[in-house]
């Protein structure tokens, strides 16, 4: 999971290894995640509070959801 802020170059190479991996996007606030999906508006992507991930080889959406707590977003 990416931290609050990040350079060109460590956005990129998120960017590249999200090619390879599963990806997606979480708020992080009050120490709990909320999933915000694949693609989120360019808005959103510079808030503190969001954060990309990439998930584990062979682990789905719903199995990392449910590991570190992380529930769907409201919207």
């Amino acid at each position: 999971m990416t931290g609050a802020r990040q350079s060109p170059g460590a956005h990129a190479l998120w960017r590249n290894l999200a090619r390879r991996y599963e990806s997606g996007f979480a708020e992080l606030s009050n120490k709990k995640l909320t999933y915000l999906g694949i693609d989120i508006a360019p808005g959103d992507l510079e808030r503190l509070e969001t954060r990309m991930f990439l998930l584990p080889a062979k682990c789905s959406l719903p199995e990392f959801c449910e590991a570190v707590g992380m529930r769907n977003s409201p919207r």
